[in-house]
């Protein structure tokens, strides 16, 4: 079923997307460590901390992507 509020949409995409990205971040880190030489840290340091990290980084980059849309929406508006 469609929803029937317009704005609904961009905004759960964004919220979305800010979940991924997010998530990607916290499940490359360590990859990059491990690539970097850095020592492993234990299992329960990794989970507090990127437990702490997601709930961080979700609203960051759910407001991050929503500045983007609309500097790229004003611009295209502004261009002609």
């Amino acid at each position: 079923m469609p929803s029937t509020n317009p704005a609904a949409s961009p905004k759960l995409k964004r919220l979305w997307a800010s979940v991924v990205l997010a998530a990607m971040v916290i499940l490359c880190a360590p990859l990059v460590g491990t690539f970097a030489g850095l020592p492993f840290v234990g299992l329960r340091a990794a989970v507090i901390s990127g437990a702490i990290t997601f709930i961080t980084m979700v609203p960051v980059f759910w407001v991050a992507l929503d500045y983007l849309r609309d500097r790229s929406t004003r611009r295209h508006l502004t261009r002609r």
